[in-house]
């Protein structure tokens, strides 16, 4: 305040006594505040000395009060100045570090939209140097100064919206620093305390953008086995609610923030984004806390009324909805958690019941708001579509359900639907259950999952009902998701004739090709005339045309029907999806409206590696060399060469060489498999090295060359940094089925040396597999019933034995290998009669052990 004084006093007197200028009454109003405000912070008492100066008038005869009052004017100047001198030095640095705070506000709050994260951080060191300066030089904010809390907001809105791990960091950062600085800033009363300020703390739309950030961040690190990564976002959310919980308990109620619903629904939707198995357990969990601590589990019990409630901490619900899409997502996981996964069925049990208990809530409370809508029902399709055995059927029926509410709400409320108009359509979706497009998307979801017969067709015949004109006539007995009146108002999408183009890809049938195809020209129709097919859809029957439909076909559209060539196994599908790629390309040059992808490419490659053409691996080489062109050329990340192309190009030597039987294809492939770490820069996988090594049991040509193939893949996986037994067991095979006597000598040799460095590898131990393709080695290598024979086959056995690994396919092998008597000793250890059959139950159970155990695992996973 005295500041203040000093300031307006030196303005005022400026005006009056060093021009003899009378003051507006604006300046004198402006004196009356300053007085009040002084006195105020005076015990009433203020300063008496400047009051004459508010009697001066505009007018003529105030020349003598002016000069009266000039002389007090200097005469109060010297005892104010007097009072003031040893502040001058202070105020102006004072003053100066202020006014560079608050420029330095309006320039981030100007420019917070255009900066990046390097700026970002830029910023946020300067800003927090200003910060400690003012801390330091004891200077509050003013109690209107709200710019420092809107540019701070702005700057964190700006750092979530990055998406991405880094920019929820630097969030959480300005947060943290706004708690740990100390500045104050001035209050216009003191009811509480004897100080003129308080602290400045975050406001509530701070902690709200903090914690979006991380429920939106994107690019964290995934890792299918280590569930922690997964739920990073999802745990640093919770820790700031935690956070704000204690903080709430411990600061005054004026500088405490107490978390409320809006919080509650971002820690759902950051376990939901997280695709985890335990993030679905943690969504129940933190739903049951906030029934409990809002009171509502009390008062669904009736331990207490509406009134007792917490009406900031109750679920609404946008809270159930964010749950059951968080239970939706529980089969898309990433990570897993060991153990029996809950089926379909249990998951959507649980949807359910929270479902019933959101039309209990909204019948205790009286308020619709509660009820269960179209997207309520569209998670439960969404779980729904997830299982593999009547998926379709159970997804109709919850439509067929959608369908008797909504015509009921309509009856009441729109007059059995005579009324009802497109403006009505969002109020039935949100106070309703109508269904929408992406219902129907989930039964044509469903379908696609579904492994029954003529799922994909049934899918179809969805997707043609929704573009059909309904026919008036329709008997009732037709199926009422296609045939109800209130279909009319439901359009499919792009996304719907994708899905029914993906349900014909995973048919693996040999028309599936073609009849996505047939789809896709009856999309393009609007722009190629030409391969519009009336088989799919008489135009006269369409309740819509495709032009106002707005679908075009997209870079899915064409994947998905490139990926159904390639899995149709027909004899032309390398070349068909070659064509419709290339059909992709020149869309592309002409018009630039549907770029195509790696995935395009990688996915025609694999058409080509599963042909048996003699000249795949060439055909494929081909596609691969225009894809590193396009990205070349155009320099798009979307035409990088990702890993899946080298895997095809590998493969479709791979195949080359089991068709032609030539060393050549073979040394392609392992050098596809060089240029996969050397130009691409990925780290050779496992899975990448055993497509090369099953190569040599699938040859069955000349025999010197898959000897020489065999060989080679010998050395290629004792050169593997981590093999595993599948890569053992393959190499074994490829020893096999040899007529030559010379080459089933050296197989010997070769076998036993795989197996050797099998037994001194402590990656991977031999299972169950390993013993049987090197029993029925050494069945083709040696001459029958020799005596080597006769020892090498018992020690295998022996191993097979101590390692417990014994199982019938084992001893089927070893009844055919091992000669009279040695049979005749392994029925001696028989625990049952000696007139049983010959089984791993009727021999100790020591020899099976871990392949019961093994069994059991696997009974577990599925």
């Amino acid at each position: 305040p005295d500041t203040c004084v000093i300031k307006i006093w030196l303005t005022f007197t400026l005006t009056m006594a060093g021009r003899y200028l009378v003051p507006s009454s604006s300046s004198r109003f402006l004196l009356r505040r300053v007085l009040a405000n002084h006195a105020s912070h005076s015990n009433g008492r203020g300063d008496s000395r400047l009051r004459p100066l508010l009697s001066i008038r505009r007018n003529v005869n105030s020349r003598p009060v002016l000069l009266e009052c000039q002389d007090r004017v200097f005469k109060l100047g010297d005892h104010v100045l007097s009072r003031a001198c040893y502040m001058t030095e202070s105020v102006q640095d004072r003053s100066t570090v202020q006014y560079e705070f608050h420029q330095l506000l309006d320039g981030l709050s100007s420019k917070a939209f255009e900066l990046n994260y390097e700026k970002m951080m830029e910023s946020r060191h300067e800003l927090e140097e200003k910060i400690k300066n003012l801390v330091e030089k004891d200077i509050y904010l003013q109690h209107d100064d709200y710019a420092f809390l809107a540019t701070l907001q702005k700057l964190m809105s700006q750092c979530a919206s990055l998406g991405t791990k880094d920019g929820a960091e630097l969030t959480e950062q300005y947060l943290t620093m706004i708690l740990n600085s100390n500045l104050k800033m001035a209050c216009l009363t003191n009811r509480d305390n004897d100080e003129h300020f308080r602290i400045v703390t975050p406001s509530k739309e701070m902690y709200t953008i903090a914690m979006d950030a991380w429920a939106k961040a994107q690019s964290l690190q995934r890792n299918k086995k280590d569930t922690v990564d997964l739920l990073i976002p999802a745990r640093r959310v919770k820790q700031i609610l935690d956070f704000m919980w204690e903080e709430y308990h411990s600061r005054p109620y004026c500088q405490a923030v107490k978390p409320d619903i809006i919080h509650y629904t971002t820690l759902v939707q950051a376990l939901a984004n997280a695709s985890s198995k335990k993030g679905v357990q943690m969504a129940q969990d933190v739903l049951k806390d906030l029934e409990k601590i809002s009171g509502l589990s009390d008062f669904i019990q009736g331990k207490k009324e509406m009134a007792e409630l917490d009406p900031n901490l109750v679920p609404d619900r946008t809270v159930y909805n964010t749950v059951l899409y968080c239970l939706s997502r529980y089969f898309q996981s990433r990570d897993d958690i060991g153990g029996r996964l809950h089926s379909v069925q249990y998951i959507m049990g649980l949807m359910k019941e929270i479902m019933n208990k959101m039309e209990l809530l909204a019948e205790m409370l009286n308020d619709k708001s509660w009820m269960p809508n179209t997207r309520t029902y569209n998670m439960l399709l969404m779980a729904c579509s997830r299982r593999v055995h009547g998926g379709g059927r159970e997804a109709e029926k919850i439509v067929e359900e959608m369908l008797q509410k909504c015509q009921s709400h309509v009856d009441d409320t729109y007059c059995g639907g005579l009324l009802l108009e497109r403006e009505d359509l969002s109020d039935l979706y949100d106070n309703s259950v109508l269904p929408n497009t992406q219902s129907y998307n989930n039964i044509i979801n469903a379908w696609s999952h579904d492994e029954t017969a003529h799922a994909q067709e049934r899918a179809e015949y969805i997707l043609k009902a929704l573009l059909r004109r309904r026919n008036q006539n329709a008997s009732e007995e037709q199926d009422v998701i296609t045939s109800h009146p209130l279909v009319n108002t439901v359009y499919p999408d792009i996304v719907s004739f994708n899905l029914v183009i993906n349900a014909w890809a995973r048919s693996c049938q040999v028309q599936a090709g073609e009849r996505a195809e047939r789809l896709l020209n009856f999309m393009a129709m609007t722009k190629y005339s030409s391969y519009h097919d009336n088989k799919f859809i008489p135009i006269k029957e369409m309740k819509v045309n495709m032009e106002d439909l707005g679908v075009e076909p997209d870079v899915i559209s064409f994947n998905s029907t490139i990926n159904a060539w390639s899995k149709s196994g027909h004899e032309k599908a390398g070349y068909r999806a070659e064509s419709l790629l290339n059909r992709l390309i020149d869309e592309y040059e002409n018009t630039g409206k549907i770029i195509p992808n790696s995935i395009s490419f990688s996915t025609t490659m694999q058409a080509w590696s599963k042909t048996s053409d003699r000249a795949c691996g060439e055909r494929t080489e081909e596609l691969f060399g225009k894809l590193v062109e396009l990205y070349r050329e155009s320099g798009c990340e979307s035409l990088r060469p990702t890993e899946a192309c080298y895997s095809s190009l590998i493969s479709a030597y791979c195949n080359q060489t089991i068709i032609t039987s030539q060393t050549q294809s073979f040394e392609k492939a392992i050098d596809s498999l060089k240029r996969l770490q050397d130009e691409g820069g990925y780290v050779p996988k496992t899975s990448h090295y055993n497509i090369i090594l099953t190569v040599p049991s699938k040859i069955s040509g000349d025999e010197l060359s898959k000897f020489d193939i065999a060989v080679k893949a010998k050395s290629i996986l004792f050169q593997m940094p981590h093999p595993d037994i599948y890569s053992f067991n393959n190499v074994i095979k490829g020893f096999q089925n040899y007529k030559d006597e010379r080459i089933r000598r050296e197989s010997l040799f070769c076998v036993l040396d795989t197996f050797n460095m099998l037994c001194e590898n402590s990656i991977c131990d031999p299972n169950d597999q390993t013993y049987i393709q090197l029993l029925k080695a050494l069945q083709s290598s040696l001459i029958d019933d020799s005596r080597d024979r006769t020892i090498l086959c018992e020690e295998i056995f022996r191993k097979c034995c101590e390692s417990g690994l014994l199982t019938n396919a084992v001893l089927k092998i070893v009844e055919t290998v091992l000669p009279r008597q040695s049979m005749q000793r392994i029925d001696a250890c028989k625990t049952s009669s000696e007139s049983a059959p010959l089984t791993v139950n009727n021999l100790p159970p020591e020899w099976s052990d871990n392949c019961r155990v093994v069994q059991n695992r696997r009974r577990n996973k599925y």
